[in-house]
């Protein structure tokens, strides 16, 4: 009894100084939210789905940005394409859904926005094969000597559907038969991890499929054997990245089965922490020591920072705007004569 007694004080004084150190060096939440409707063309066996809402750019310099960009000469294609289906990414695109999953060999996009379908269809004729079923037309294009192939279908006026890989065109019928909502319930365990980041214009979730977890491992193993144990004990994750201020902040979580194997990697992923800000520390000494990546990469490390919450561990940082500014500039090829 005593025994049991001493480990569940040892857990307690544990835990009590974890959420010190927590309340001092923290992340700030992410931003929570609704389950976006999209999510619900998401296929079930989807093991990683990544959202992007465009429509908070279009209230920033950004628009003005991607507008100005379609002058430039390298864009002759696109402003062809925009010609011929009077589709305007920064004017008609409102949201991305991107999902992939371990046991299909493809992965698919939905769009949803403003189309012209008759126009989209017609520029999809010129290249592909129009095969009709019971969900709908969709479009097949294949490359003789290629392996795989790539599928369009309108899932519904405002939803297009993009699948890539051997298995495209099985991808975009269950995209299509997801979008139906008739079973809502298989969504239920994606809606409630979205929730968790659904504030953030822009974020990713997954799950770690099970016939995976070995391979990931050993792979980690190899280069932090630190880090291969927390992925042992992770079950799912979530990443978001959204404006606070002056700042772009940028987050991880990883979901685990129970608080103390939660606890276990918060205090393992220390490590993490150490080889990150010695990467930014080797790069102040680099060719590149007085360039704006180095300033960025030493931005990010300073700001690293973990917290715990339940069976969740928060992995944290943020970057100036103003810093972003100077590395895309920087990256940017001078004309001649300019």
């Amino acid at each position: 009894m005593l025994k049991w007694i001493a480990i569940f004080v040892g857990v307690v004084v544990l835990a009590a100084g974890a959420t010190a150190y927590v309340a001092m060096t923290g992340t700030p939440p992410i931003p929570t939210g609704a389950c976006p409707a999209i999510l619900s063309a998401a296929p079930y066996d989807a093991n990683v789905v990544l959202y992007a809402d465009l429509t908070s750019l279009r209230t920033t310099d950004i628009s003005r940005q991607l507008t100005a960009m379609q002058n430039m000469p390298e864009l002759a294609a696109y402003r062809d394409f925009v010609a011929k289906t009077n589709f305007h990414i920064e004017r008609d695109l409102d949201h991305i859904l991107f999902t992939a999953s371990a046991g299909s060999n493809s992965g698919s996009v939905v769009l949803e926005g403003r189309f012209d379908q008759p126009m989209i269809n017609a520029y999809a004729a010129q290249f592909g094969t129009m095969k009709h079923y019971e969900a709908g037309d969709m479009y097949d294009f294949h490359n003789a000597g290629t392996r795989g192939s790539a599928s369009m279908m309108f899932l519904n006026p405002s939803r297009l559907a993009l699948a890539a890989g051997t298995g495209a065109e099985t991808q975009i019928l269950m995209l299509a038969d997801a979008s139906k909502g008739s079973e809502p319930a298989l969504t239920d365990d994606l809606c409630a991890r979205a929730r968790r980041v659904a504030g953030a214009p822009f974020f990713a979730i997954g799950d770690i499929p099970k016939l995976a977890t070995p391979q990931l491992t050993a792979i980690v193993a190899h280069e932090n054997p630190s880090a291969a144990e927390v992925i042992k004990s992770l079950k799912g994750w979530d990443a978001a990245y959204w404006v606070d201020g002056d700042s772009l902040r940028v987050a991880v979580e990883g979901e685990f089965d129970s608080r103390y194997e939660a606890l276990q990697a918060r205090i393992g992923l220390d490590k993490l922490r150490d080889s990150v800000q010695k990467s930014a520390a080797s790069a102040k000494v680099g060719p590149t020591a007085t360039g704006p990546s180095a300033e960025v990469i030493d931005e990010f490390a300073k700001n690293f920072a973990f917290a715990l919450d339940g069976r969740y561990v928060r992995l944290g940082t943020s970057i100036k705007l103003s810093e972003l500014q100077k590395l895309a500039a920087a990256s940017v090829p001078r004309r001649h004569g300019s």
